[in-house]
């Protein structure tokens, strides 16, 4: 759908969905709306399935819009051995997204070489691999460091992938199912699940306390790290186990002298952890880490030793960080399948498992959550609701036009409610990218490096 013909998604359109679902019989109720359970969402309703999404918070809340910000096809698995098809597979949809979605560009990255980094000669035979299975013939080279680099930065290896806005994409795969016939509902509680398919779903809307009563055939448990507390509410359990893994931190720096041509990635000199750095557009930068092991999917916390590590990391190699104000921190959590003591070692690979009328959509990627989408759809359509899934999408079909107010348009075709809900998620980082509205709308100091935890 064009998106000249968009149908209204606001508040009041939202008002008016939940009253109508009181009573009403769907097919599917997709509980979480981060990427993987909108985009199963959007399949389904382009399918003509009757669809219901909910999430307690805004699309894209939790962990969808907490990423790295990057789409690719994870060069540093191919050292962590067997995950070469894994690779190839997030090329493909790496190369999907590029040709079909404005809010995803290519960027180069550069592998810098210091004093503490990858010894280079493997560097050079993963790289020389990761283009084979991008379907090119690459034999990467080192380059030397001729002054685009501090004096710490020995050589360097480039290879290009992509960034994003990642809760742009969920947004785009929300409104093309709301588009599609979908009921779309954010900012809802579930009080209850009885039955065992067809359930008895019982939700509250959060902003207004108004209650509202439902049945459907199916549940798409997509709740990501919430994904044992939806298990139970449904009286059937998470079937496999759970690593909850917090993504690092990532600091989002204003840097007055400037910043970076291509994003880089380097090693620590503190404990060899793999760390990057990503620009985003005039002097604004991203600087993260891999991730560590937590207990709880709320352990969202922007610790004072964690920004100091990374401060002190990357200050090593660029000593201009230590003149750099942090707008922001955040930090999101994912649930990786299986029990791992280091998961940075994990595989990113999703799991559809069904129990019952349940579908749990488990792990994935932001880089191929079609191929997760597809999966749990299809488990969907074959084995319970009997309806067919049509296509290889879900593709996003809601387009969103260049407009004179774009606020105004959040409100009224996005269904932002809050102001968070525009400036962090709908207009693609302006919290995190624009330091002169971040100090406006959130209150954080940039120039002083104040900043705020986004959590």
């Amino acid at each position: 759908m064009v998106s000249g013909g968009a149908r209204e998604f606001s508040s009041s359109t939202r008002k008016e969905a939940l009253r109508d679902a009181d009573g009403q019989v769907f097919d599917v109720a997709v509980v979480g709306a981060g990427i993987n359970g909108s985009a199963t969402a959007n399949l389904l309703a382009t399918s003509g399935i009757r669809t219901v999404l909910l999430d307690r918070r805004d699309f894209a809340y939790g962990t969808s819009s907490r990423s790295s910000k990057m789409i690719h096809g994870g060069l540093r698995y191919l050292q962590q051995g067997g995950r070469v098809m894994e690779v190839r597979r997030l090329l493909r949809e790496r190369d999907y997204w590029l040709s079909s979605s404005g809010d995803v560009v290519r960027m180069r990255f550069d592998l810098l070489l210091t004093e503490h980094g990858w010894n280079r000669h493997m560097l050079a035979f993963g790289l020389f691999l990761y283009s084979l299975l991008d379907g090119r013939f690459e034999v990467p080279r080192v380059k030397d460091n001729t002054g685009e680099y501090p004096e710490a930065v020995r050589g360097y290896f480039t290879y290009w992938d992509a960034v994003t806005h990642d809760a742009r994409l969920v947004i785009g795969h929300v409104c093309s199912a709301w588009q599609m016939g979908a009921t779309c509902l954010n900012y809802v509680d579930i009080l209850s699940i009885s039955g065992s398919g067809p359930y008895t779903v019982r939700i509250r809307d959060s902003l207004d306390g108004q209650v509202a009563e439902f049945t459907c055939t199916c549940l798409v448990n997509a709740s990501g790290p919430w994904a044992g507390d939806v298990a139970r509410m449904a009286g059937v359990g998470l079937p496999v186990s759970l690593t909850l893994s917090r993504g690092g931190m990532h600091l989002v720096l204003t840097c007055p002298g400037g910043t970076l041509r291509n994003a880089v990635a380097f090693r620590s000199a503190i404990d060899g952890r793999q760390l990057f750095m990503v620009p985003r557009g005039g002097n604004t930068v991203i600087l993260g880490t891999t991730e560590v092991k937590v207990e709880s999917p709320d352990d969202l916390e922007c610790s004072r030793e964690e920004e100091m590590y990374l401060m002190d990391s990357a200050s090593a190699v660029f000593p201009w960080v230590r003149q750099c104000g942090v707008v922001a921190r955040y930090t999101g959590i994912r649930p990786l399948i299986g029990s791992h003591s280091d998961p940075g070692r994990a595989s990113r690979d999703s799991s559809i498992v069904v129990t019952g009328n349940v579908v749990h959509v488990l792990g994935g990627k932001l880089t191929d959550h079609r191929v997760t989408a597809r999966r749990a759809a299809r488990a969907v359509s074959g084995g319970i609701t009997g309806k067919r899934v049509s296509g290889s999408g879900p593709d996003i079909v809601y387009r969103r036009p260049a407009v004179a107010d774009p606020v105004d348009w959040d409100r009224r075709y996005e269904c932002a409610i809050f102001p968070e809900d525009i400036y962090v998620r709908r207009e693609g980082g302006w919290f995190f990218y624009d330091p002169t509205v971040h100090r406006e709308l959130a209150g954080g100091d940039a120039a002083g490096g104040g900043g705020t935890c986004y959590s």
